[in-house]
């Protein structure tokens, strides 16, 4: 990922978290109380995960959960509104030599994070749950905002019930490597979107055109997989895209001149080998006042540089 995308993504992370302010997030302090049957719910889910540098010691029965690592609360409710179980790169250089890490969580992700009704911020990421499937329970949690699932593990298919957490801002499920079918048209549910991160991946088939109904995507990662068909042209519709990452998949035709649309968009990847550009399509992309990075890869150039 360039600099430019960095930036986005770091002032993207900013704003989102400069948007819990109002509801007076903070670790908590020692006087709030977490809420009995949420603590259970937390014991039980640790008694599930695997946890080999007992990252966990702190959540103990006689602690109170708002002073646990890893967990915020409410700081007036004491309700569990984030967990943030991930855990760092599972390798690191030290002197020129890789260095393996023990620390990531794995096991089981447990039912009982069903009775935190409160819990918006859920962060899964860069651990190891051994190719199984996303829970299916998940698409219950209907108060969750952020939802980190990548680097993670998972595999199979993504559960229909997913696609019920309408009140998402941020998704990703990137680099799970072995997450596989196809997306479903109800991805179109998700309309509070901000950032939607589904690369690196084994998703197949073609990109539902439901995708148009994301008016509020500012970031869109979908690269990396086995996509086919064409690019939607509801793609179009993402006014407020600054990012958008397409290449590495089998998308073919010609590129959507609905992409001119996208007047806020930084960088743009579209390598696909299968893709064409025609003059159309790339008189549009160059009147794109926003852009910095442009990536087309193996797109197909013929006859377009005549124009040129």
């Amino acid at each position: 990922m360039d600099g430019s995308c960095n930036i986005v993504l770091f002032i993207f992370v900013w704003l989102l978290t400069l948007s819990n302010v109002d509801l007076c997030i903070c670790n908590a302090s020692s006087e709030v109380q977490c809420i009995p049957i949420e603590q259970d719910a937390l014991l039980k889910m640790k008694r599930h995960l695997s946890d080999p540098s007992n990252r966990l010691a702190s959540w103990s029965p006689h602690e109170n959960c708002c002073n646990w690592a890893l967990v915020v609360c409410h700081n007036i409710t004491g309700h569990v509104l984030e967990l943030h179980l991930t855990s760092p790169p599972p390798f690191e250089f030290i002197n020129g030599e890789t260095i393996y890490e023990t620390s990531v969580f794995g096991g089981e992700v447990h039912p009982s994070l069903l009775d935190l009704k409160h819990l918006n911020y859920l962060d899964l990421s860069g651990n190891y749950f051994g190719d199984m499937q996303i829970p299916n329970f998940l698409g219950l949690m209907s108060s969750l905002t952020y939802l980190n699932l990548s680097d993670a593990g998972f595999g199979g298919s993504i559960p229909i019930q997913f696609w019920n957490l309408s009140n998402l801002i941020y998704l990703d499920l990137g680099r799970n490597y072995n997450l596989e079918g196809s997306i479903p048209h109800q991805i179109g549910k998700l309309t509070n979107l901000q950032y939607l991160d589904l690369g690196d991946n084994d998703f197949n088939g073609s990109f539902p055109h439901q995708i148009g109904n994301l008016s509020n995507l500012h970031y869109l990662d979908l690269r990396g997989n086995e996509f086919s068909g064409s690019i939607p042209h509801q793609i179009g519709n993402l006014s407020n895209l600054h990012y958008l990452d397409l290449r590495g998949n089998e998308f073919s035709g010609s590129i959507p001149h609905q992409i001119g649309n996208l007047s806020n968009l930084i960088n743009l990847h579209l390598g696909n080998r299968l893709l064409s550009i025609s003059v159309e399509n790339l008189r549009s992309i160059l009147t794109l006042s926003s852009l910095q990075y442009l990536e087309l890869g193996y797109v197909n150039l013929s006859n377009t540089f005549d124009w040129l």
